[in-house]
């Protein structure tokens, strides 16, 4: 199973679009959607309770605040949270169109025996 990880500082105005699009285009291999808020000083999480508030899914969030640490420190905050096998750390600001995205990720860590992707 797989633990995502999002880091977000000040994303007010595109936050709700990029959780949609991450929630709505995941397999049933991730369990868990942790996010971080990474000092945010705008409305970034009163979008994120919206989007909690209204999104059925089968998912488990959960919500950490640090200060502003900058994206490295806080996903290291979210990783130390992780108890599933597998860890994907998604940045703020990349919107996921593709359809199970997670578990094609996965797939690959198997096959080859990787234990890292990156990409943009």
């Amino acid at each position: 199973m797989n633990t995502i990880i999002l880091t977000v500082h000040n994303k007010e105005k595109t936050i709700l679009r990029i959780l949609t699009n991450l929630v709505d285009n995941l397999s049933e291999k991730t369990t868990k959607l942790i996010i971080i808020l990474d000092g945010c000083t705008d409305n970034t999480l009163i979008q994120i309770n919206r989007f909690l508030k209204n999104k059925k899914s089968n998912l488990n969030f959960e919500l950490i605040f640090t200060d502003d640490i900058w994206e490295t420190k806080a996903n290291n905050v979210g990783l130390r949270k992780v108890i599933t096998k597998y860890a994907t750390i998604v940045q703020d600001d990349m919107l996921i169109m593709q359809k199970n995205w997670d578990s094609t990720l996965l797939n690959y860590f198997n096959k080859f025996k990787i234990f890292a992707i990156s990409g943009r």
